[in-house]
This record gives structure tokens, sequence and C-alpha cells, in this order.
């Protein structure tokens, strides 16, 4: 068993100090004469408790504070601060000295004892915890119980200076009517059973050390009692054992009292007192009686049934202001006794109450002041206590009670004033609504008022209305008026308390209950591809109009008032969807809810429409359309042109006849396959049909604001063909110019609109029809560039491609010159953004972006440059329209089917950030469905079930020891730093990542950080990836290296050297880029070291069927895109990735990170739940998070 804890040691000196010499001298006698009977000493809190012996019966209990000034090996200091005990000294007396000596003395003893006792073997802790449960399954002493003694003093003072004098009353005392005072005071059994006081008093109830020898919760409950007494008492606590109960002020009283009961605390008479009983109510009264012409005013008390005046001879005594006690004498017994009844009174007494209660005799109003006391006083006496008669000779007043009267008066234009004020009949008169007067002098000014009357009809009427009688004088217009009239009025009408009265014209209001009927229907519009949209809502039988449907539902407004009387609510679960779609509708820059039109791009709006409408109505043309965009396995059977070199998969033919459907009615959209899935070779297939080559294709897009009544052969189709077929693919001089002549003459360039820069454009670009020779225009990444003509010259050889490498200015040729007759031009980004202006003057047949994540930044100068290309078709083409943000997919959608959401601030307030908070589930969904229709994604587990299998391991790298210290310290060192800056991301972005690439670093390779400081520090992963690739080398297969730096490819390239492992190499830098590609295709290296970046899209390289990602990135696209380099069309192996990750580092944080990215990409394209997709400090958090 462990030793208990040392007690505080204190100085002699240290107590003299506290409690003087000669009452320290006298503590230390009586801790000699071992008075000091128990101690608790508490370390935690620096005190300690304590009982000791003195005069009286029981212990008194002793509490003094301590404060630590030394400690030793065995013993500890301290200095008393505080002495506190329950005798009549109080603080700083021989008990608490008693106390001090005799803890130090037993401090002293026990050091000594460990200083010459031997140390003996460590106690188990299972032993010391378990071991304090043998201290509580020992039986404890019994407690005793605790009772309320209640007595009757006699308080009467012996003369004018001499102060009171309480004595115990006698019976004679109570028969003579001597002036009582009931007390109360705390009891416990002795050893003969007999109630005793026990030196007990209220106020040490809540001690502990004289709790422990009475039942718990009848001790913690009589403590409240001298709580709730000096808390709110009416005189001053003497702190001895008895509670005057007439100073007693607070109602909790009673609920103290009900609980004694409870638990089983036995109330107790003393002296004179026999029964004591608590009552049910108190009822206070002033009784009006007659005596030889006067008038007696006699306030009384009733106590279940029992009424007794002030006036008899033993009156009701006070319980503060909370209650009353009354008395009774009972001679039936041995010994005759006065029981007490107590009882609480409804509410506090008023102290102008108070004081009558605390009359013996009564108030006597003479024969000619009666007259003035019944009108004047009784009305205000009244409102505080009730006035009765004693018998039926006397007739008290009775007046009509007060009302709250509401004047409304109607006034045209559907307006209403109400004027609320306050009708009394004692006598009749009004009062202001509102007393202004109430905490000022002036109050006598607002005339008598009964303030509960006026709160509790104010809370009646407003439960009806809030808004009723707020002000003295409200006006209502329109709707509120209308609701008000019907809604309100009848009600308050049916109040007691209330008096209404209506002047003027009231109008005959009806409210629409019945649910909203909704029918869509568009038709044709005299503007080119617009159609009049129709939308008709009806209640009960009646036609909304929907303008001001649309203003009242864009304004937030909450219910709708029609001209002719009639109202509704807005308010209503059932507008709620034609709320939200037409605040999606409200975006578009040419909206009118007067004349409301749509475009195909708002397919998605549309069907949405149809989803919250009753009736649907659509025009043949629009029909056509929308069904074809909803659902891809509907657009026309159009043919892949005979001039393609290759046989399309089924799901690619389906890609191609999309493209060919949005460009028959000049949309535009997005190819979102996945990656090798063979996009390009969809899009040259389109191409092709669109040029006319094969002879089985038309060429036009749908007229100008016609609809298509014709076959994929239509003839004007045929003679755009034969137009084609005529014209020389040689440039002519106008060509060589710098000028495209356009059909009839006209130049391209000529004055007639602007681009969406706001630049000018062609009148021939702006109709959005075909532009005669107007080539396509493709747009790529740089390293890019030469598979599209690749492709091209693979698979279309028939089609006249230009290629444009350098910009205008090193070529010293316009683009006008280079790209006359061609079929197809390509260029790369670069190229787009230098020369954009030359491009944007051009008319072009369509525009294609590849690879079109190049221009998710919405500000940057290249995204700019491709709106600003003048095309009727435009088409991105990504596996990745969403890298990062949402943010991403508006900048594409904004260039390919830039009428879908014009306005990103909108489609940010929307779509990002409520996707973004995960506040608003459905919003995604709604996302989904507006592009549904311009974007077209097929996953190769969906449409390429033949491809071999895809396996992808995450291969765990343990870091060697140095290479583990390291990368800990610098961890370390980092967090400090960056923690403080990541609470402002935009402004230290650069810091931030600049330190979290620094620790990507290090999980690689120390060596890359710093070669002559880490150079001896061994790479974990990088020794685990030779022993990889010797096995994989050696089986035959071959193998595409990743990682995103460089520097550390050039340390795998040395080693790989350094085994004999052949190799080949490409990263941004490698300048024949298209002879490292093939040296690897068609060579016999068996690794291919390739940068992230350089090798990320573009290549083709299905000759590979291990791939190995070094280093993860937070950007899970950027990984897929490196991974379907190999696994893609034309791959007979299955492909095996392995994720190389550092054990316990950065990299393990970057993997959480990009699961977290790819859900919200899974929720756009799929049905999955969204994420915050973009950096941010919490993300950042987390990467430091070890």
């Amino acid at each position: 068993m462990n030793s208990p804890p040392v007690p505080p040691h204190v100085h002699p000196a240290d107590i003299v100090a506290l409690f003087g010499t000669d009452t320290a001298a006298r503590g230390k006698e009586y801790s000699l004469q071992n008075r000091v009977e128990d101690a608790d000493w508490g370390p935690e809190e620096d005190t300690v408790v304590g009982s000791v012996h003195g005069n009286s019966d029981l212990p008194y209990e002793v509490l003094i504070h301590l404060r630590e000034i030394d400690r030793d090996r065995r013993i500890t200091h301290y200095r008393p601060v505080a002495s506190r005990c329950t005798c009549p000294v109080g603080i700083a007396c021989k008990h608490g000295a008693a106390l001090l000596y005799t803890l130090s003395q037993i401090a002293l003893q026990m050091a000594a004892s460990a200083i010459s006792m031997p140390v003996g073997p460590k106690v188990p802790e299972w032993k010391t915890v378990l071991e304090r449960f043998h201290y509580s399954a020992v039986e404890q002493a019994p407690v005793l119980p605790l009772g309320i003694g209640f007595d009757l003093l006699v308080d009467e003072p012996q003369s004018w200076y001499a102060p009171r004098e309480l004595r115990q009353a006698t019976l004679a005392d109570y028969q003579d009517g001597s002036r009582l005072l009931l007390v109360m005071r705390p009891l416990t059994k002795g050893k003969r059973g007999t109630w005793i006081k026990g030196g007990l008093q209220w106020r040490t109830l809540g001690q502990p050390m004289v709790q422990k020898n009475y039942d718990a919760q009848q001790a913690d409950l009589m403590a409240q009692f001298h709580t709730q007494f000096t808390a709110r008492s009416i005189g001053f606590d003497t702190g001895g054992p008895d509670i005057r109960l007439k100073s007693f002020s607070s109602t909790f009283l009673w609920h103290l009292f009900s609980r004694a009961q409870e638990l089983g605390i036995e109330f107790v008479g003393q002296g004179i007192v026999g029964q004591v009983r608590i009552g049910e109510r108190a009822t206070v009264t002033l009784t009006l009686a007659k005596d030889s012409g006067d008038l007696h005013v006699v306030p009384t008390v009733a106590v279940d049934g029992r009424t007794v005046p002030v006036t008899d001879t033993h009156p009701p005594l006070p319980v503060g202001n909370v209650g009353f006690a009354l008395t009774s004498l009972d001679t039936s017994g041995r010994l005759p006794h006065v029981d007490i009844a107590l009882a609480p009174t409804d509410k506090p007494l008023a102290p102008p109450v108070r004081e009558l209660f605390g009359r013996q005799d009564p108030l006597v109003v003479p024969p000619e002041d009666i007259a003035e006391f019944y009108e004047q006083t009784v009305p205000v006496v009244r409102s505080v206590i009730p006035i009765d008669a004693a018998d039926d000779s006397i007739e008290v007043p009775r007046y009509r009670p007060p009302q709250l009267h509401l004047h409304a008066e109607f006034e045209a234009g559907d307006r209403v004033v109400l004027s609320w004020d306050w009708e009394y009949h004692d006598p009749d008169r009004t009062i202001d609504l509102i007393d202004f007067y109430e905490f000022s002098s002036r109050g006598a000014r607002t005339g008598r008022r009964d303030r509960e009357f006026e709160a509790a009809t104010l809370r009646q009427v407003r439960e009806v209305w809030p808004d009723a009688a707020r002000w003295s004088s409200t006006e209502l217009t329109g709707i509120d008026t209308a609701q008000f009239s019907e809604q309100i009025l009848p009600r308050i009408e049916e109040l007691e308390t209330v008096r209404v009265e209506v002047s003027g014209d009231r109008p005959d209001y009806t409210e629409l209950t019945g649910a909203p009927h909704v029918r869509i229907t568009t038709a044709e519009s005299t503007r080119t591809d617009w159609f009049d949209l129709g939308i008709l809502v009806t209640i009960d039988g009646k036609q909304i109009p929907f303008g001001r449907l649309f203003e009242a539902l864009a304004g937030g407004a909450k219910t709708l008032l029609l001209p002719d009387g009639s109202f509704f609510s807005l308010d209503r679960p059932e507008f709620d969807p034609l709320r939200e779609v037409l605040a999606q509708a409200d975006a578009l820059p040419e909206w009118d809810p007067e004349q409301p039109r749509i475009t195909r791009y708002q397919a998605g709006l549309y069907a949405e429409f149809e989803d919250i409408a009753d009736e649907v109505d659509a025009a043949m043309a629009w029909r056509d359309a929308v069904t074809g965009l909803m659902d891809v396995d509907t657009v026309p059977e159009v043919p892949v042109p005979a001039a393609v070199h290759a046989e399309l998969r089924a799901y690619q033919v389906t890609g191609f006849r999309w493209l060919a459907f949005l460009h028959r009615h000049r949309l535009g959209g997005i190819l979102a396959d996945d990656m090798g899935l063979g996009k390009t070779l969809q899009t040259l297939a389109f191409i092709a049909h669109a040029r006319g080559f094969g002879g089985d294709a038309h060429l036009s897009a749908l007229p100008a604001g016609g609809s298509d009544g014709g076959s994929a052969g239509g003839s004007d189709g045929a003679e755009l063909l034969a137009r084609s077929a005529d014209a020389s693919h040689e440039p002519d001089d106008d060509a060589l110019s710098g000028e495209i002549v356009l059909p009839g003459g006209r130049q391209a360039g000529a004055s007639g609109g602007t681009a969406l820069d706001g630049s000018a454009l062609s009148e021939t670009a702006l109709s959005g029809e075909l532009v005669g020779d107007a080539p396509f225009l493709v747009v790529a990444p740089t390293s890019v560039v030469s598979t599209w003509k690749a492709e091209a010259e693979r698979f279309v050889p028939d089609l006249d491609v230009r290629v444009l490498r350098a910009t205008s200015k090193k070529r010293k040729t316009t683009i006008a010159q280079e790209v006359g007759g061609a079929d197809l031009v390509i260029t790369s980004y670069a190229i787009l953004r230098i020369d954009g202006q030359e491009f944007a003057e051009l008319p072009w047949a369509g525009l294609i972006l590849d690879e079109a994540q190049f221009v998710k930044n919405r500000s940057s100068r290249v995204h700019q440059a491709a709106k600003n290309v003048p095309a009727p078709f435009r088409l991105a083409i990504t596996g990745t329209p969403m890298e990062n943000s949402l943010a991403d997919l508006w900048s594409l959608l904004a260039i390919a089917a830039p009428g879908l959401f014009p306005s990103f601030a909108r489609f940010n307030a929307e779509y990002i950030k409520p996707i973004d908070s995960g506040n608003a589930p459905g919003r995604m969904v709604q996302l989904r469905k507006r592009i549904r229709p311009f974007m077209l994604r097929r996953t190769k587990e969906l449409v390429a079930s033949d491809l071999p299998e895809k396996q992808e391991h995450t291969t765990v790298v343990e870091l060697a020891p140095k290479h583990r210290k390291l990368y800990d310290t610098v961890l370390q060192r980092e967090r400090k730093k960056l923690l403080g800056l990541i609470k402002d991301m935009d402004r230290n972005r650069f810091i931030v990542f600049r330190s979290l690439t620094l620790l990507r670093m290090l999980a690689l390779d120390p060596a890359i950080v710093d070669a002559e400081e880490y150079g001896d520090i061994p790479s974990s992963k990088l020794d685990g990836l030779l022993d990889s690739l010797g096995e994989v080398v050696a089986e035959g297969h071959r193998v595409i290296v990743f990682s995103q730096f460089t520097s550390f490819l050039a340390r795998v390239a040395a080693r790989l050297d350094e085994a004999g492992i052949d190799h080949a190499y490409l990263d941004g830098a490698t300048r024949d880029r298209d002879g490292a590609i093939s040296g690897f295709k068609e060579g016999s290296a068996p690794v291919f070291l390739i940068s992230l970046k350089a090798g990320g899209f573009g290549l083709t390289l299905t000759e590979a069927d291990y791939v190995f990602l070094l280093d993860p990135w937070w950007n899970p696209a950027a990984e897929a895109q490196a991974i379907d380099r190999t696994h893609r069309i034309g791959q007979t192996k299955n492909v095996m990735v392995y994720r190389m990750v550092s054990e316990n580092t950065i990299e393990e944080k970057v993997l959480a990170l990009q699961r977290k990215k790819a859900e919200l990409f899974t929720a756009l394209m799929d049905n999955g739940s969204a994420f915050s997709e973009a950096l941010t400090a919490d993300d950042v958090r987390d990467l430091l998070d070890g």
C-alpha cells in the first residue's frame, strides 16, 4: 500500500505571523492536548480542512488557505494565507493555529520516517488505484438526520432606546396577543433520540467537514436556505442559528420546503409550537365593513378555507413578501400548543400591500369620504389587491374592464391606417397606447392604468398578429393591407379584450389558396436562334401575370397582390422549384421576364422548366434540338465520311454524331471522354464531315432562325460541297496579301459587330453561317501539335492541313497568307496568345481547343484570345474538364458554350460556393443537369471493356534513419513557419508552396535539395525504385517512370547508367521531343524517364506496360493523364501502375488530398458527393500534420 501524502509543514514563525503571539500559543496548547480530531489535506487546492474541539459539544470546523514557499525531497513548506472557523471568533482563531501545529508535527515525523526506512519495491499502478476500493467498502458510520425547527419568539422592545429582546414565547404570551416572531433553525437528533440544536448553524451546513456527519442530500438542501436568505433577505443576517421568516423575500423558499419534505427532513415544533404544515395558497383581500356609519378597510389572509384579519388577536404572520403563516391554538391534547400553517401568495406583495398587513387595526373611512373612496381609491387599489364586502349591506362598485381600442381606417390604393389606444371605464377615459412617462416623475399625466392587464392584452393580441400595437399609429399598404383585412382583422375582432372600429371603404379581397398550375410553351422567335418561352401560371382558375409573378419571386416577396384584389402566398413549397429555375434564368444576359426567350444553349434550363411544369407544349424545332442534346443516343445517324481511314468504334461513332449534331445546330460543347479513348479521331472524323469529304455528309449548319427539315444530304450541303470541289487549294493573290475573300466578294474583317471581348467582327462571322472555305482552327499544347498533324495525315489524308509553329513576326507572313484554302489549321496556345488579335480578325469554320485545361484561367491572355476567335462552332477537348476547381469548368464553358453560364460571379454564387460549403447537396445535381447537353464523357470502363486491365498499387517506402531524422527536423521548422502564414493564403501563397515543395523534395531525395550538404544521405525511394526496375526489366517489360522533379530524374538516370540499364529521357527542356519519343517507341530501351509536365498529355506509349509514379501531385487529373499514356486504345497488355510514397511524409497527405479532389470531379461527372476542391488553408494544415 502506498503511503498517504505528507501534510503541509508550516514554520512556527509563519503561524505566529498570521495568528498573533497569544492566539498561536493557545493553539499550540490545543495541539498538545490532542484537540485536533480530523484533518483533510488537498494539495491541488492548497487548502486544509480540520475539526478541532473547543468548549462546545461539537467540534469546530476550520478551513485554512496555504501558499507553497519551498520544497525539498521529502517535505513541502507552506505559509498560511487565511484561516476561517465556525467558532464565534471566526477568523484567525486558536483552533486554526492548533490545526497547523498538529499537521506540521506530523509532516516532520513522516519525513524522518522516510529517511530511516528502507525504500521498498515500487507498488504497481493497478494496486495503487484499486486499493481505494478497500476504503469505500468499509462500513461508514451512520449519519444523523436533520430537521427544521419552528419557534415563536416574543418581539417587543423594552424602551425606545433599548434593542429588541427576543425570547421564546409562552402560551400566555400567545393568548395575550403579544407581538410574535416566527423563526426556523437547523436541528439534529441527540443521543437520546430527541431533536437538539447540536451547535448547528445554517451557514456551516454547506461545509464538507460538517456535512460528513449528516445525510448529504439533506445537508445540501439545508445549506440552500441560508444561501437564499442571505442573497434576497429583508433585513440583516446575524449568522446565528435562527432565520426570521418575516425577512425572507425569495419565492424559492417554497420549493425548498417542498423538497425538504421529499427528502424526509422533519418539520419540528419547538417551544409552544406543535404541528407545522405547508398550505396550498395564501389569498390576500381587503374586506370592507360598516361600523356606525364609518367604512372599515380590513386586510385579511385566507389559507385553505380559514380567513384571519389583521385585527384578530392572533393576526397573520408575514413570511417576507412571499407568504403568510396562520396560527391556531390546539387544546385537544395533553399539552396545549400552537399549530402553524405556512402558505405562499400568488406573487410577491408590493410594498404598500405589505405595509397594510403590518397593521393590527383597520383603516377607517369617515362617511363624508366614502364617495371619494369608491370613485377614486377603489379602482386604483383593486388593480393591486382584491376588494370584497364583509356582507350584503355593502355594494362594491363594479366597472367594465378596460379594453384595447383599434381604429382601422381603410383608404384608396390598398391602404389602411391603424390607430391603437386604451379605453378605461372607471370612469370612461382614453389613454395613450404607450406610457412614455412610465419611468419618470410625470407619470401622473397618463392617469391610472392597469399595467398587468395591458401587458396580458398585448400578449394576447400579438399571438394573433406579432406586429399589433407596436406604435400608436401604423400604416399598411399593398399586400399587407389585403392580408390584414382578410386574415388578421377577423381574428382580432373575436377578442373580448379588444374593441375594433372600422371606417372607410373596406375592399373585398380574395385569397387564392389552390396549388399553382404551370404550363410551359415554346415557339420559334423572329430572332435568330431564339425561341419564345411561355410560362403560364394559374391558381384557382385565375391566370397570374407572369411579369408580376417573376418580379415578386425574384424580389423574395412572400405574397403577391393582383389588381383585382385577389392575392396568394408565395411562401409555399410549390413555388420553390419555380423560384430556383427563374433565378437561373434571370442570370441570362438577355432575359426579359415580360418577353422570356431562350436559346438552344439553355436546353438544360428548359429541362428544369419541364420538370416543374404540369403541362408542356414545345415547338417542333425546339423539341428536335433539345431531344438530341439531352440524350446523345437520339441524335441523327450521320454516316462517318468515307474519307476517314479508320474503323471507328461504336462509342466513337456516337461521339462523332454528337459533334455533327452540335455543329448543325450552331452550338458548342466539351468532349470530355476518358483519356485514351480516341478524342482526336472523333474530332477529325467530324471535321471531314463538316468539310464535305467522302460525299456522304452535308456541310451546312441550320440556317439562321430556321429549322432543319431535310436529311443529312440536304440541298444546302450539296451546294456548298460543289462549291468546295471547284475551289483550288492553292492560295490566290488575295490570300497571299493577307486577306480572305468570302463568297460574294466580301472580305474578312469588314465591320459588322463585335467579338466576345468587344472587338470588331465580320458580318459573316456574326451570322453564324458556314463561312465559305474558312478552315477549322485547332489549338493544342506545343508538344501535341505534331501529334495532331500526324493523326490528320494518317486518318484523313485528304484534309489540307496547315501548321503554324511560329508567330507571324517570326515567320514574316500573316496568318491569312498561311491558311488560305486550308481545311484545318493547327497551332499552339503560345502562338494563339501572342497573335491573338490576328486570329480574332479572321473568320473560322470552327474553334477546337485540345487539352483545353490550358485555358482554364479565365483572367489569362490565352483564355481571352480563345474567346475572341470568331467561330460559329466551338469545341473544348479534355479528359479533365475540371482539374482543381469548378471555376475551371466555367472557363471552358465560357468559350465552348458562352450562353450557358454568362456570368462567373453568378456561377460562383449559385454553384461553387454552395457546393464547397456542402450545405446545398441538390446544387451539384442541378449543375450536372445544366451542363449535360453540352458535355459528352465516356469512361474506359463503360465503352472500352476490351481494353486490358489496369492495376494500381501504392508502394510505401520507409525512410532510412538519417533520411527520417532530416525530414522530421525540416518538417517541424516549416510547420512553425507556415501555420501563421496560412491565415492569409492569398498573400503568402508563394511562401507556402515553396515550403511544401521543399518537403516534397526531401521526401524524395535530400540530395536534390542540397547535394553538397545532404549528398551522403541515401534516398530510400531511389534505392527501392532501382530494385523494382531490375526485376521488371529482367522479365522483359518496358517501363515509364514519371516524376515532377527533373533533378530527381537525373539522379535516376545516373543510377540506371551505373546499373547498365538503357533508358530514354524526356522533359520540358528536351529539344528533339519527337526524336526522344520515337526513340523509345521504335528502340529497345526498356525504361523511359519522363517529367510529369512534359509527358502528361499528347503521348501514346502503349509499348510500355509498367508505370512508376515517383512523387504524388495534389491534382489527381495530372497523374491520371500520365498513366493513360500507356492505358489507352491500342494497348494489348495489362498495365501495372506503382505509386511510390514515402511513409509518414507529406506524400501520404498529398494522396489524401488527391482523393478529396477526385470526389468533386466524380460528383460533377457522375453522381457522387462534392467536397471542397481548392487548395485551402485547411488543406495545407492537413499536409503539415505529421
